[in-house]
């Protein structure tokens, strides 16, 4: 014990017993403590006898982990979604790891056993589901003509074979150029369909327009806002 500071060995703080001073570092005595778990550990005086819990000392670090344990084990998600996940009920206890398992159902049907882990930082987010989808889809991009490095070159997703074939429906398989009698009977090469203002990610029908190559290809050349009026006035004629 060292001249001028108090004896705490032999007293006990929550879990530690104090066993012998082991240092003293800035007049603050360090102590060797017993925990009643077993293990010992050094703590420093004021952190042994304050009564504030939030800085107080009381086992060698056992106790945190016996309450992070708890709320692992007997927190209740039932009820609880986690992305795709709905937690139906808990199904018992990881053998190994302390830790809760939960009887989850996906949106797709499927039922999974999850623990309690897996549901923070989105470690989980489906019974697995999920990825196959985003793998669908992303298959179903590559596939297209005008996916290319991961982007579409100029165009929407949406631009396909049934949107250009609503369209040259619904221009009744004509050119729509000025005086063009031009039409996709079958034995000609299928009408063009142009976006009228331009913008190729706006494959709204109101923006797309049945055009021959040749006249495709003449418009295309020039300014589309030369066109846009006359073939927008062609659509609402249309849709009269």
């Amino acid at each position: 014990m060292t001249i001028g500071h108090m004896n705490l060995v032999g007293q006990v703080f929550g879990r530690l017993e104090v066993i012998n001073i082991d240092r003293v570092e800035n007049h603050q005595p360090f102590w060797a403590c017993q925990c009643s778990c077993g293990n010992t550990s050094v703590v420093r005086q004021d952190r042994l006898r304050t009564n504030n819990k939030k800085l107080a000392t009381r086992s060698c670090g056992c106790l945190s982990k016996e309450s992070l344990d708890a709320g692992r084990i007997y927190k209740d998600l039932t009820g609880q979604q986690f992305h795709d996940l709905l937690v139906e009920r808990k199904e018992g206890i990881h053998p190994t790891r302390r830790i809760s398992l939960w009887r989850c159902r996906c949106v797709c049907g499927n039922i999974s056993i999850v623990r309690t882990d897996m549901f923070t930082g989105g470690r989980i987010k489906s019974c697995g589901c999920r990825t196959a989808r985003v793998a669908k889809i992303n298959s179903t991009k590559e596939r297209h003509w005008n996916w290319k490095g991961g982007v579409f070159l100029g165009y929407s997703f949406e631009w396909n074979k049934e949107i250009k074939e609503k369209i040259r429906n619904r221009d009744n398989r004509r050119c729509q150029y000025p005086d063009c009698d031009i039409m996709d009977t079958g034995t000609h090469k299928k009408l063009d369909v142009h976006h009228i203002n331009g913008d190729k990610k706006n494959s709204n029908s109101s923006n797309l327009i049945s055009l021959c190559h040749k006249h495709h290809m003449k418009v295309e050349s020039n300014k589309p806002r030369e066109w846009e009026s006359y073939f927008y006035s062609i659509i609402e004629g249309h849709n009269q």
